[in-house]
């Protein structure tokens, strides 16, 4: 081995050592930037400098506590738990800021209710009047328990995911995609929490069951009464409408947890490792208060299919409120934005709860009504290149004499052709 090749390698063992002192990203990472940046001082194996770069580390800092009492000692401001995390997020000029991170050691009742009492306690004034969270039944009891009169809502994605689990599950999942009537019906049970609390249960029970095999209908009927015990008796109208709520969806949660996880790399972090990950995100967010507050934007717009999604339904309450549309149009036309705008089928073998994955389409099937005037219709007009077939012939001559754009996602339409039903 030549002078000049023990020089690099000392050189980039060194550089290895000194990032792992300052960066929070595991050693394997460390050590590939480190080779990108100087090819030339390639020299060392990952196995060969491994150890010492985690000895490096180590020595910088404390050792790991046992015991609540053991951590206490050396951070006596923070609380001790392990196993699982929780986040609170707050609304701040439309705008979500993760205002309190826990960690617990389970999670039932009582240690949820232990954490929001602490919040209470140290943020007196804080007097919410709605939550949202996942339907986890614990956290949602020690909100109510300890701010009486709250209204807690549930994600409503979270929502669709778990109707369409139980679809898969029963058998129910090829039936939508290969028949209109089954389709249209499981969308109006994933829409059915846009209905205001009290109209859930009286346009549920007129609902048309679709006309199926008898094999089918069977599966159905397992469906519908997991659906009539799980949503309409235990968690029950009120928690399970989201009508008039600013947010729909903890979306921002979950994608704040994607962020956090995608920081610290590893799913059992060392705890220092973990506290100077979350006080580096605390500090971003400090800044990003104080922007908020002198009237700076901070993020991009939303996307043009969120917004236009978040109008359509905004269009379809207007009309509902004034009486233009009856409780089950209201229902039809925000159905029929459901698995286009919202794609259903999920990662549904994913273990990974935090982690909200857009997911598939479980197919273009639309109902045999016309999005626009909702009539029924023996021939759909398909139009292109988004190729939603959602449109009668007389709507469709009208979208074109009026130059607009596809009733379902506002796109251009370039061209389109007609396929008939029946």
């Amino acid at each position: 081995m030549g002078y000049k090749t023990i020089v690099l390698k000392y050189m980039q063992l060194k550089q290895c050592k000194t990032t792992s002192q300052t960066s929070q990203h595991n050693l394997r990472h460390i050590f590939n930037d480190v080779t990108r940046s100087n090819p030339s001082a390639s020299q060392v194996t990952f196995k060969e400098c491994e150890s010492s770069m985690f000895r490096t580390r180590k020595i910088l800092q404390p050792m790991i506590p046992q015991s609540a009492s053991e951590f206490s000692e050396v951070l006596p401001t923070t609380t001790f738990a392990v196993n699982h995390k929780a986040t609170v997020i707050v609304d701040v000029g439309r705008h979500a800021i993760p205002a309190v991170h826990c960690l617990l050691t389970n999670k039932d009742d009582e240690l949820y209710v232990a954490v929001i009492q602490k919040i209470r306690e140290l943020v007196p004034q804080l007097e919410p009047d709605c939550a949202m969270s996942d339907w986890e039944q614990a956290a949602r009891n020690a909100v109510k328990r300890v701010y009486p009169g709250i209204r807690v809502n549930g994600c409503w994605f979270h929502y669709t995911q778990a109707i369409w689990r139980k679809t898969q599950k029963y058998g129910l999942a090829s039936t939508c995609r290969g028949n209109l009537e089954c389709a249209s019906f499981v969308k109006k049970i994933m829409a059915i929490p846009f209905l205001p609390a009290e109209l859930i249960l009286p346009i549920y029970n007129l609902l048309q069951i679709p006309t199926l095999q008898q094999s089918q209908m069977k599966k159905l009927e397992v469906f519908l009464n997991y659906f009539e015990k799980q949503w309409l008796t235990k968690i029950g109208p009120e928690e399970l409408s989201i009508f008039n709520l600013k947010y729909v969806t903890n979306n921002a949660a979950e994608s704040y947890h994607g962020k956090l996880k995608s920081i610290i790399k590893s799913s059992h972090p060392r705890i220092w490792n973990f506290l100077t990950v979350i006080n580096n995100i605390i500090a971003d967010y400090d800044n990003e208060m104080a922007w908020i507050q002198e009237g700076r934007e901070i993020t991009r717009p939303s996307k043009k299919k969120n917004v236009m999604n978040n109008e359509h339904r905004k269009r379809c309450k207007e009309k509902l409120l004034s009486g233009s549309y009856s409780p089950i149009q209201f229902l039809e036309r925000i159905s029929c934005y459901i698995g286009n705008a919202t794609s259903l089928e999920d990662t549904i073998n994913s273990d990974d709860s935090d982690m909200l994955e857009e997911p598939e389409s479980f197919g273009s099937i639309e109902t045999n009504k016309c999005v626009v005037c909702l009539q029924t219709r023996s021939s759909t007009w398909v139009f292109m290149p988004c190729r939603h077939a959602n449109c009668c012939t007389q709507c469709s001559d009208t979208i074109d004499q009026l130059q607009q754009t596809c009733p379902t996602c506002r796109g251009i339409i370039e061209g389109k052709f007609q396929i008939f039903l029946n």
